[in-house]
C-alpha cells in the first residue's frame, strides 16, 4: 500500500524553496495556520545540515547584528552589516577561517540557500549582509 508520486524538484532551486514549495504544491498540501510551524520545522533541518564552520560564520554575523540593536521595521530585519566588517572578525577575533577564498565559497553558499542577504551599495563600493528574520 504505498502511494509513490513522482514530483520533480529542481536541484538549482534553495533546498528551503525547494521544500516549501514540494509542501504548498504537493498532493497533501497543509493549512496556511499551520505554514508557520512547517517553515520553522524545515528552517531547523536546513540549519542543522550547515557544516560547523559555516555555523561559526553564521553565529558571528547574528552577534553582529544583535549588537547593532534591535530589528528595522522598515527592512523587515535586522540592519544591515558591513562585509568587510564581519569578513574581518571572523578571520582576526574568532579565527574561523584563515583564506579569503574560503570565506568567499563559504558566503556565496549562505547567500545560495537564502541564509545570508546582501546588498551591494554601488555608490560607494560597500556590501551589506544580514540574517533575514
Amino acid at each position: 500500500n504505498y502511494s509513490w508520486i513522482w514530483k520533480e524538484i529542481n536541484s538549482h532551486e534553495p533546498y528551503f524553496d525547494e521544500i516549501e514549495i514540494g509542501i504548498k504544491e504537493g498532493t497533501r498540501k497543509i493549512k496556511v495556520s499551520q505554514q508557520e510551524k512547517v517553515d520553522f520545522v524545515f528552517m531547523k533541518k536546513v540549519l542543522k545540515s550547515v557544516a560547523p564552520k559555516h555555523t561559526a560564520i553564521l553565529k558571528e554575523l547574528a552577534k553582529i547584528q544583535l549588537a547593532s540593536g534591535k530589528p528595522n521595521s522598515s527592512l523587515g530585519t535586522f540592519e544591515y552589516v558591513n562585509l568587510k566588517e564581519w569578513k574581518q572578525i571572523c578571520f582576526g577575533t574568532a579565527f574561523i577561517v584563515t583564506k579569503d577564498s574560503e570565506f568567499d565559497s563559504m558566503f556565496k553558499e549562505l547567500c545560495d540557500h537564502h541564509m545570508v542577504q546582501r546588498i551591494d551599495d554601488t555608490s560607494v563600493g560597500i556590501t551589506y549582509v544580514c540574517i533575514p528574520t
